[in-house]
């Protein structure tokens, strides 16, 4: 079971913002008054007929914000009245780095394909491949990317009714998987996690055991995590008495896959590969996987930046993997490979780690291309 850390995320995101941002500098000190308002026109357009906010965000710090990574990632974000943000696009460009990151608070909006070709635009790549590029090239680049992003929108026409919680690929759930309430969820990572009710929000999890065992004396009024979990639905939910039964059910035969109510194929497709690790490997294919997993932490740490928080894998991915059981690693790395689109600003897997696994342990790799085209079925 995946432990939901939804408040150190925020936490940790929100030291690195004050952190990085502390040296953000203005477009506009390095872009010229024309260019600027040519920027600001595209931009504005974009906003006021497709509801998509740019924004660039100019920094000059020695601190890189995405470690080895200048690819495309999600990130989600909450407005100022609670609710998701769905279509702001945020260009980074690091001064100090010579470095550019495209990020988006959805899993839709501006496709990652469309991004990487705004990417490889050559007026980007005169910049990233000079070592101290000239004002003129920077100013050339910020105003390309406004001109690209503007006649992305107005080709493609997007709109939030575009937007979908669920993959194109659609994978279709199994006997053993389950969408259920979200506070079905919650009531169960509350009582086993003791996480606080408001905070919780557990996207999934794979069943591997009980986690709500009952007691022979629950009818005297034992306190067992079977009464907690039931007690709590009461208090808490308009559940009838048999639909609890039906989900504590659900959750405690070993095998289940329970998924939140709006659950994303991506998660589905990581707790797949729990199922298939737990249930499909043999004991020695287990065992490699764990042998590889020890030893690659060291080779990962020999690959890092000088960013005692990044690297070829994000902090906050390092830290779940690293303090998670030793499933993690492959069950994000089989994430992320087909489902780049939920990665996030604090949790990616950059794709040199895939290739350092490969080069490292090839008989381990081999393993995991099972786990990843098992869950694929």
């Amino acid at each position: 079971m995946r432990k939901s850390l939804i408040f150190l995320i925020f936490f940790v995101f929100g030291i690195s913002l004050v952190s990085a941002f502390s040296n953000q500098i203005a477009l506009g000190s390095i872009v010229s008054a024309d260019d600027l308002s040519q920027i600001n026109t595209n931009l504005n357009h974009v906003k006021d007929n497709y509801g998509i906010s740019v924004e660039f965000v100019i920094l000059n710090s020695s601190n890189s914000l995405t470690g080895e990574s200048l690819q495309y990632f999600g990130i989600y974000h909450l407005d100022a009245g609670g609710a998701m943000k769905t279509w702001n696009l945020l260009v980074y460009y690091n001064v100090w780095q010579n470095q550019i990151k495209f990020v988006t608070y959805s899993r839709c909006g501006f496709e990652l394909s469309k991004l990487e070709e705004l990417k490889a635009e050559p007026f980007i790549q005169k910049v990233l491949s000079e070592n101290s590029p000239s004002t003129e090239d920077l100013s050339a680049m910020f105003v390309g990317i406004s001109k690209d992003i503007r006649s992305f929108a107005d080709y493609y026409k997007p709109d939030e009714s575009t937007c979908s919680q669920s993959s194109e690929n659609g994978l279709v759930l199994r006997s053993n998987e389950y969408s259920v309430p979200n506070d079905v969820l919650r009531a169960i990572y509350s009582v086993t996690m003791n996480e606080k009710w408001e905070l919780s929000n557990p996207a999934g999890m794979y069943v591997d055991q009980n986690y709500l065992p009952s007691s022979l004396f629950d009818f005297l009024g034992a306190n067992s995590k079977k009464k907690q979990f039931e007690n709590l639905l009461k208090e808490k939910t308009s559940f009838s008495d048999s639909q609890i039964k039906n989900y504590y059910s659900i959750l405690t035969t070993p095998g289940n896959i329970v998924l939140e109510q709006n659950y994303d194929d991506s998660e589905l497709f990581h707790e797949r590969t729990h199922e298939i690790m737990t249930q499909v490997l043999s004991d020695s294919e287990r065992q490699t996987l764990k042998n590889a997993r020890a030893g690659f932490f060291d080779i990962l740490d020999a690959h890092s930046d000088n960013s005692a928080a990044l690297g070829p894998m994000a902090g906050f991915t390092a830290m779940s993997i690293r303090l998670g059981n030793w499933q993690e690693l492959y069950a994000y790395m089989a994430q992320y490979q087909r489902y780049p689109q939920s990665e996030t600003w604090q949790q990616y897997i950059d794709s040199s780690v895939y290739d350092l696994f490969r080069k490292n342990y090839p008989n381990a790799y081999a393993i995991y291309q099972k786990i990843y085209n098992l869950a694929s079925d």
